[in-house]
């Protein structure tokens, strides 16, 4: 329930007669708690302007629906429908920058002590340590997994095709880009104008990405225990690709099978 409904509800119970005076004060103490979407109660969801739109609530089932279980997860009052298979994603070597090392299968990355000497193109980003997915997606669901190193210096999520590969820019919704982040000992979205720190119960070690592009959302999911961690609520204009940072070469990202 939002703040507002808060406010209407406890409006409507002063209206009640005198004779249920004690069951509306009962309601007002301990008001109904509200029901959201599952994962913590301290994670929020952000709208295309980087501005947080809604506070997330409780769970609303004590264990969510999992890909595994046939269904995804969705916000109150929408359909459950059935989760899409894993998506089987590899990392463009056309795009990633001069200090990324991906490995041979193009499943993982991580930063080296110094540039490679590699032809530049449209699609790389010659200064950001950035690199896409192979595939991008323009319409549906889709979920994958990564995993990541235990040090700070890392961040993934997606990013709109037309993202600037040339030059400095900065990890920012105003940019075409919604990700989470390990830095400075801390776990944080990239929302604008600044960071919001998430509030989490362990360490991260492998994440759940979930895309809904006509339902205008990126969440990320703790893999392991399935609490929610953050969503982004984006009205999508164009092809948007996975997105993986490393900027410590004492880290990595790993594309989970």
């Amino acid at each position: 329930m939002s703040r507002g409904g808060f406010a209407d509800y406890n409006h409507n119970l002063r209206l009640l007669p005198l004779s249920l005076s004690s069951e509306r004060k009962r309601h007002e103490i301990n008001p109904p708690t509200p029901r959201g979407v599952w994962g913590c109660r301290c994670g929020v969801s952000l709208g295309a302007g980087g501005g947080i739109s809604e506070l997330r609530a409780g769970p609303e089932t004590d264990t969510p629906p999992t890909p595994e279980s046939g269904f995804s997860l969705l916000k109150p009052g929408r359909r459950r429908r059935r989760c899409p298979p894993t998506e089987d994603l590899t990392l463009d070597p056309d795009s990633a920058n001069h200090l990324l090392i991906l490995s041979a299968d193009l499943k993982s990355v991580r930063m080296g002590c110094r540039k490679q000497e590699l032809p530049d193109n449209p699609k790389r980003f010659d200064t950001n340590s950035r690199v896409l997915a192979t595939a991008g997606f323009k319409s549906g669901r889709h979920y994958w997994e990564v995993e990541v190193g235990p040090s700070d210096g890392w961040a993934f999520g997606v990013a709109k095709e037309s993202v600037r590969r040339k030059g400095l820019t900065q990890f920012s919704p105003e940019e075409g880009i919604w990700a989470v982040q390990q830095n400075g000992g801390r776990y944080w979205a990239v929302t604008s104008p600044q960071r919001t720190p998430l509030c989490l119960g362990r360490k991260l070690s492998r994440v759940r990405v979930y895309l809904d592009y006509e339902g205008e959302e990126v969440s990320f999911y703790d893999a392991e225990s399935m609490e929610h961690i953050f969503t982004f609520n984006v009205a999508f204009q164009e092809k948007v690709f996975p997105l993986f940072s490393v900027c410590s070469t004492v880290t990595y990202i790993k594309l989970c099978p």
